[in-house]
């Protein structure tokens, strides 16, 4: 998992160690990357599993001033109604 994490990162990133985060009854890995452009600095969660042999991936960017709010009001919901069907 760790190569899928570091393949969709920009080179220029910062990657947080991974860590594990459980909902939809799975553990996923969880990595952080921050990175910074000409419109400013941004934060992407990755969260990566593997669920009857295939792997599923999901993630979430916004801008750093933004993080907070966009992840109360938007990734959190989602990723806490996320389940698989079988």
């Amino acid at each position: 998992m760790n190569q899928v994490f570091s393949q969709m990162t920009p080179p220029s990133a910062t990657l947080s160690a991974v860590t594990s985060a459980t909902f939809a009854n799975l553990t996923w890995l969880q990595r952080t990357a921050q990175s910074s452009g000409s419109q400013g600095a941004e934060i992407t969660v990755y969260l990566a599993c593997i669920h009857h042999n295939f792997a599923y991936l999901i993630s979430f960017t916004s801008w750093s001033a933004n993080y907070d709010s966009d992840f109360a009001n938007f990734y959190h919901p989602i990723q806490m109604s996320f389940t698989f069907t079988q």
